[in-house]
């Protein structure tokens, strides 16, 4: 019984395996690769990929671009086998260049094959040599030199478009590339900047992860123009320049002094000081005077010498003459030009303290101050050159020659609870204003100027006979005028209350405006000025003394657009060769003008954009008038106020 179990159960094992050796039969094996691409990471490493075959197998690596053996960087293992379920693996070296790369994966299975296409990416690069680059105002191409191993497009921000354009450009792989950009001349006076963006784009166009930005600057156009000022002075009002007869400039301002209290004295006691007797010849000092002073004295012990001849009413004593000069250039040329201030003086010998000049008071500005005397025996005291007395700024003259023996000289800065004490002066030019002199005070404005008025600015101009000066008296838009025959001075102020022209004590002609223009034209006083955005005009006849007082009422004869702000400023000038009165006005840093030959009708006409570029907060301009008042045809100058400081454009 035994033996037949056993017999049974072998039968029965043997049933089973026949039965699974039926089913591995019966699998077919067909030619299977799942994967047709493989984007491999740069860094490289292992990839397994399994697949299937019918048949025997083998596979081939092949690169897109050949490599020798050397370079390799893909290794497949294994390359061939028997039908069956495989692994192949992929051994990939780390993509070191800047070139994406490819190799493609071949498995023939009998007369099929299989194609596993495998890309290594590298890290995207774009290197440019330089992101800033700069051209001249004529305009020209920049080329912009890179290397990237992607594809890229360039974009020009409509900001830019009107004067940067692409001229060539390229697709990519790892080369130099050269993107040229057409930049086009300048009529701009300041440099201007632009930028070109290069952007990796992927292979449907659209932006990328990479982006530079290229920036290109251009240098400002030329500009026939001088500094009558140069750099930025606050203190300083926009010049008006006249032209006299000789073709030479002159450029007149106002300027804000500083504040300073007390006695300078303009020698160091040290050692013992010495007699001069000034009929021997005169002794001098060149003061720059930076505020307004006053009391100029002779001090410390330094009166007079000893004097035996005729006694003055106060005993024995000397007699000098003391002159104040504009300094010009050098000393004889200012002795030349005369003197601005002379007095007498008479003292007592060994006198302690002399006044030269008393309580009056003078603008800053370059004087020299000159003693002389015609009395024997009438001289100061004076410390030697070896006694080391002399005091930088302060320039000593004995006999007309530069010494460095030093009078005691002491004067007052005059302070001022104003903040500043506004100076007029000028500057001249000889050469077309390529070159202007030092600074000069217009002296004649002194005493009651300097206690009486802070103005803002100031305009002049030639009328047939007078210059003529307005100014604001004190920065509150009250307006003055005076008058000279002389460019220089002295000028003489309308005193409306006594109905005259006075050295001293002006009153207000014009009230709420910021400033007042005057043009003389065929006989006729017009004045133009601002009341808010209203363009006002008078008119006299300038042949009547009075005329400030007798102008005819004013009438409005132009409305400037609100949007000018309130920093707008008028100028008024007679132009000979279109016979019109021309007003000019300052508009985002555009020059306008309107005009009419009535000088009243500038309706008539639309606004005219004469100067397209102008400096940087430009203001105020101001053409120059020649001799005669007018602005001719040819060698026009305009002034004007900006960023770097005050300037004189020469016209075309």
């Amino acid at each position: 019984m035994k033996k037949f179990f056993y017999t049974m159960l072998c039968c029965a094992a043997v049933l089973v395996f026949g039965a699974c050796n039926e089913e591995e039969e019966t699998e077919v094996l067909t030619f299977k690769v799942p994967l047709s691409e493989y984007d491999a990471p740069k860094e490289g490493g292992i990839k397994v990929i399994g697949f299937s075959t019918a048949t025997d197998w083998t596979a081939v690596v092949d690169y897109a671009v050949p490599t020798a053996e050397a370079d390799e960087w893909l290794t497949i293992t294994p390359q061939s086998g028997k039908a069956g379920h495989h692994y192949l693996t992929l051994d990939l070296l780390e993509n070191g260049g800047y070139d994406d790369r490819v190799a493609t994966i071949t498995i023939t299975s009998g007369s099929e094959t299989k194609v596993l296409t495998v890309s290594q990416t590298t890290l995207p690069v774009q290197d440019f040599d330089s992101t800033v680059y700069n051209i001249g105002a004529e305009g020209g191409i920049v080329d912009i030199k890179f290397v990237t191993n992607r594809a890229y497009s360039v974009t020009i921000d409509t900001l830019y478009s009107e004067w940067l354009s692409v001229v060539t450009d390229k697709s990519s792989s790892l080369e130099n590339y050269t993107v040229s950009i057409k930049v086009e001349p300048t009529p701009m006076l300041t440099s201007r900047s632009g930028f070109v963006q290069i952007t990796e784009v992927d292979e449907e166009g659209n932006p990328a992860d990479l982006s530079q930005l290229v920036e290109i600057t251009q240098a400002g156009g030329e500009d026939v123009g001088y500094y009558i000022i140069d750099g930025l002075n606050s203190g300083c009002t926009v010049p008006s320049v006249v032209m006299d007869e000789a073709g030479n400039l002159d450029a007149f301002y106002l300027y804000t002094t500083g504040s300073q209290n007390g006695d300078v004295q303009t020698h160091v006691n040290a050692g013992a000081h010495q007699p001069w007797d000034l009929h021997d010849g005169p002794i001098a000092q060149h003061m720059v005077m930076t505020t307004a002073w006053s009391n100029l004295k002779l001090t410390n012990g330094a009166g007079c010498t000893w004097s035996n001849d005729t006694p003055t009413e106060n005993g024995n004593g000397g007699i000098m003459t003391v002159k104040l000069y504009m300094w010009d250039t050098d000393y004889s040329t200012t002795i030349a030009g005369g003197a601005v201030y002379e007095n007498t003086v008479e003292y007592n010998d060994n006198q302690n303290d002399i006044e030269l000049i008393g309580s009056s008071k003078f603008a800053a500005g370059d004087y020299l101050v000159e003693l002389s005397s015609d009395k024997v025996h009438s001289g100061v005291w004076y410390f030697p050159a070896s006694a080391n007395a002399t005091v930088a700024g302060y320039d000593n003259y004995k006999n007309g020659g530069k010494t460095n023996d030093v009078a005691k000289w002491q004067f007052s800065y005059i302070g001022s609870s104003r903040g500043g004490i506004s100076g007029a002066a000028y500057k001249t030019s000889k050469d077309g204003g390529k070159t202007w002199s030092d600074q000069k005070t217009i002296f004649s404005l002194n005493d009651d100027w300097v206690a009486s008025y802070s103005p803002s600015d100031m305009v002049i101009t030639k009328g047939s006979k007078y210059y003529y000066a307005t100014f604001d008296k004190a920065g509150d838009q009250n307006i003055c005028i005076a008058r000279s025959e002389k460019p220089y001075g002295p000028y003489q102020m309308w005193n409306g209350t006594k109905e005259e022209w006075r050295s001293y004590t002006s009153t207000t002609v014009w009230k709420n405006t910021p400033a007042v223009s005057l043009v003389e034209h065929k006989g006729t006083i017009r004045v133009y000025y601002l009341q808010g955005y209203n363009l006002m005009t008078q008119t006299a006849d300038a042949s009547d003394d009075l005329w400030p007082m007798n102008m005819f009422s004013a009438q409005k004869c132009y409305t400037f657009d609100e949007t000018l702000g309130s920093s707008l400023s008028i100028d008024a000038k007679y132009h000979e060769d279109r016979d019109e009165i021309v007003i000019t006005y300052i508009q985002n840093n555009q020059m306008y003008t309107i005009s009419a030959s009535d000088g009243v009708s500038f309706s008539s006409k639309e606004p005219e954009c004469v100067i397209e570029y102008m400096y940087p907060n430009a203001a105020k301009p101001r053409y120059v008038v020649s001799s005669d008042g007018t602005v001719k045809g040819n060698g026009q100058f305009l002034t004007y106020s900006q960023s770097k400081g005050m300037y004189i454009k020469v016209l075309e």
